[in-house]
């Protein structure tokens, strides 16, 4: 196995790959953690006839991002096993409807392939959460990184917002919450994808800002599952290292490695799959 880490620079990603496709002269290349990765990488393999799986993203944002079209588009080399939004907004929805709200919420949705996948009128978070009863108020795609939430959370404000949502990086989530706090706006639930995977993370945030944040945790060590290879459990695998990490530590890397590399050596053992 060679590793090489795209500090989540689609750039730096797609440089990684070509090292490893020209200069490595690998069978196969994994790829994971966000679009930021997943995409550039499986495109390089794609475009070179190199096998590639990529995983920890959801598939919207990986085949939309892509180019994919429903019904008209598939890739030869490379694939991806993820859960999608729908699974996301389904969760999120049971979530939000264990607390008394007026069912009005707001989008905080980035001009990124993670937001314009979840935000899309077909198939996002909008027509899933309408057909659920919600009311969505979305002030538009916004830029990652950015120093103000203002004028979302005036329009939250404005329409009544109780509930907020989207797919964030965990700086922009501290800003948004941050100025929330300034402005009086107090939601009653603020779930978010992405920004609200660790706890390690979570801390960071000043003035206990992290706390009654809600979100997705998409692995842990109670899961029944075994590996195909070894016999080893989930709980197994998480070992000294989860409880090292405090707080129940959630290692994202877990998700990836728990099943990728089962399905590379079976790919490799069985090339007709390809």
């Amino acid at each position: 196995m060679i590793e090489k880490d795209t500090q989540s620079d689609p750039n730096r990603a797609g440089d990684m790959a070509s090292d490893l496709i020209f200069q490595d002269e690998v069978d196969l290349v994994l790829g994971g953690s966000t679009p930021a990765t997943t995409n550039p990488v499986a495109d390089l393999c794609e475009w070179n006839g190199v096998p590639c799986i990529s995983a920890a993203a959801p598939w919207q944002p990986w085949y939309f991002g892509r180019g994919g079209i429903t019904g008209e588009t598939s890739f030869t080399f490379t694939n991806h096993f993820f859960w999608g939004a729908e699974d996301l907004m389904a969760m999120y929805i049971g979530l939000w409807n264990g607390l008394e709200t007026n069912r009005v919420g707001g989008a905080l949705w980035p001009n990124d392939p993670d937001g314009i996948a979840f935000s899309d009128g077909s198939l996002g978070f909008p027509p899933a959460q309408q057909a659920a009863g919600f009311i969505v108020v979305d002030p538009g795609r916004y830029i990652n990184l950015k120093d103000a939430f203002s004028i979302e959370i005036n329009a939250f404000m404005a329409a009544g917002v109780e509930i907020v949502t989207g797919v964030m990086l965990p700086p922009d989530l501290a800003t948004f919450m941050a100025q929330a706090k300034q402005m009086g706006f107090a939601p009653t639930f603020v779930t978010v994808a992405k920004a609200a995977l660790t706890p390690k993370g979570i801390a960071s945030f000043p003035d206990a800002l992290g706390e009654n944040l809600s979100g997705e945790v998409y692995w842990e060590p109670q899961y029944p599952f075994r590996s195909s290879l070894t016999g080893e459990t989930t709980t197994a695998l998480a070992g000294a290292q989860w409880r090292a990490d405090g707080a129940g530590g959630f290692r994202l890397v877990y998700t990836f490695n728990a099943t990728a590399p089962e399905i590379a050596t079976d790919g490799t053992l069985r090339p007709e799959v390809w």
